[in-house]
């Protein structure tokens, strides 16, 4: 994980969806703005001590588990699907260069070959 604002938005986000809570209805019941829950887990803004605790008396959940690693099995998918896809990209990338390499070569052998 990045940092903690992000460790707190992925769960956040997580934790809101498995309370079946939409981000209107939690924005509504902290009494703030329609799109301030959307702002948070968009990273626009990050929210002060006292709202993350309302956060948590909504979520029904202790405001620590919006820190928690642990806190969310989709944040270990998420974080094995980023690191699936790195090690992807390099090894497609890996394959792309040398096969360029491969036909490169080929093609200067046949040149030379007609010289």
């Amino acid at each position: 994980m990045n940092n903690i604002r992000e460790l707190f938005i992925k769960n956040l986000k997580y934790l809101r969806k498995q309370k079946g809570i939409n981000q209107l209805t939690l924005s509504t019941e902290i009494g703030k703005g329609v799109n301030y829950i959307s702002n948070i887990e968009t990273g626009i803004v990050f929210p002060p001590p006292e709202t993350i605790d309302e956060i948590a008396e909504v979520l029904k959940i202790d405001s620590s588990q919006l820190f928690a690693e642990d806190s969310s099995p989709q944040n270990v998918i998420e974080q094995t699907r980023d690191e699936l896809a790195e090690i992807i990209a390099e090894k497609v990338t890996n394959t792309i260069r040398t096969t360029i390499k491969m036909h490169v070569k080929s093609e200067v052998t046949k040149a030379l070959k007609e010289i």
